[in-house]
């Protein structure tokens, strides 16, 4: 009948409800490895990176370096452009729509960087893979097409790993927060049992309504 919690008597109660605090936690983490078992979908991750270099011009001045430099953005939109993904889709077959397909690529630079990072997530590793490799073919192909300059050079090509790790889910960190989840609420619902509690349980329940008294009867074993 005691309502109030106190850090004296807060770990009594949680420990009296340890069997509950235990089986929330449990059951959390349980639907969390039944989740990453058989229904989470496995994303694997490729990369390559282009250049952007004026490679024919044997004594390269400042001014060229920084012209490639600012063409560096123009560029990485580029190759998430309609024109390079769906020649992308026309060569591999692809059953990804191009909006799918978009949303699979990342284009990604670094300040004052010649260089173009290109990462492909994907369900499919080989895939994945598959598809970074071609959308660097064909950008080294179409964007001196579109710009008239010919300074687009692979710096590195994808490869397929079969031991690959997928970037998501992440399990451990799951496996983590569904603990965490499944801790919290439980002390949530023990704290929500403990204060609506009416019931009279021990002479002490008895002395906050200033009853005085006379005796108390043991139980008998």
């Amino acid at each position: 009948m005691d309502n109030t919690i106190n850090p004296k008597n807060l770990f009594q109660i949680v420990y009296k409800k340890r069997f509950l605090l235990m089986t929330i936690t449990g059951l959390f983490i349980g639907l969390m490895a039944i989740y990453l078992s058989f229904l989470a979908t496995p994303i694997y991750q490729s990369s390559t990176q282009l250049v952007v270099s004026q490679q024919k011009i044997k004594n390269l001045q400042t001014q060229d370096v920084q012209a490639d430099l600012n063409l560096v953005n123009t560029y990485s939109a580029i190759i998430k452009s309609p024109r390079i993904l769906n020649r992308v889709q026309s060569i591999l077959d692809t059953q990804s729509n191009l909006k799918e397909l978009t949303n699979e690529v990342t284009v990604t630079t670094t300040q004052d960087s010649q260089v173009i990072d290109i990462q492909v997530e994907n369900k499919n590793p080989k895939k994945a893979t598959q598809i970074a490799n071609s959308i660097a073919k064909v950008s080294k192909t179409e964007i001196p097409q579109i710009m008239g300059v010919d300074n687009v050079t692979i710096l590195s090509t994808a490869t397929f790993d079969q031991n690959n790790i997928p970037i998501r889910p992440r399990k451990a960190l799951m496996m983590i927060l569904s603990f965490v989840l499944g801790l919290a609420f439980s002390l949530g619902v023990i704290f929500v049992q403990t204060v609506f509690d009416k019931t009279i349980n021990d002479i002490n329940d008895l002395r906050q309504f200033d009853i005085n008294i006379l005796g108390s009867v043991s139980e008998l074993k």
